[in-house]
C-alpha cells in the first residue's frame, strides 16, 4: 500500500463506530479475507490474555495507542538532541517537549 492509502485506511478505521464497521473497511480494502496479510500476535494463538487486557473499550485502547505514539516521538527527539528521556535535563511535560522540539505552544483561553 502507498502512504496515502495507508493514511486513508487508518482514518477509516479510526472513524469506525463498531466492529461491524471495521470489518466493512477491511473487506473493502481486500484485507479482511486475505490470510497472507494476517499473523498471530507474537506467533501464538493463545494470546488473548495479553491483547484483551490492554483496555476495557476500543476507544480507550485507540487513545492509548495515539498517546504512546506521541510519547515515542517526543522520546526520540530527546535522544536526537543528546538528552536521555528520564534524565533531569529532559522536558518535564508533554507541553514543554512540544515547545522545545516542535515549536508548538498550546494556548488555552
Amino acid at each position: 500500500m502507498k502512504n496515502e492509502e495507508i493514511k486513508n485506511l487508518a482514518l477509516s478505521l479510526a472513524r469506525a463506530e463498531n466492529e461491524k464497521d471495521v470489518v466493512k473497511v477491511l473487506t473493502k480494502t481486500g484485507l479482511w479475507n486475505d490470510n497472507t496479510k494476517w499473523k498471530e500476535f507474537n506467533g501464538s494463538s493463545g494470546n488473548w490474555s495479553t491483547i484483551g487486557n490492554q483496555q476495557s473499550s476500543a476507544d480507550s485502547a485507540l487513545v492509548e495507542k495515539i498517546i504512546n505514539a506521541v510519547d515515542a516521538v517526543l522520546m526520540r527527539e530527546c535522544l536526537r538532541s543528546g538528552i536521555q528521556p528520564k534524565s533531569l535535563d529532559a522536558p518535564k511535560s508533554i507541553s514543554d517537549a512540544q515547545k522545545k522540539y516542535f515549536g508548538i505552544y498550546n494556548k488555552f483561553y
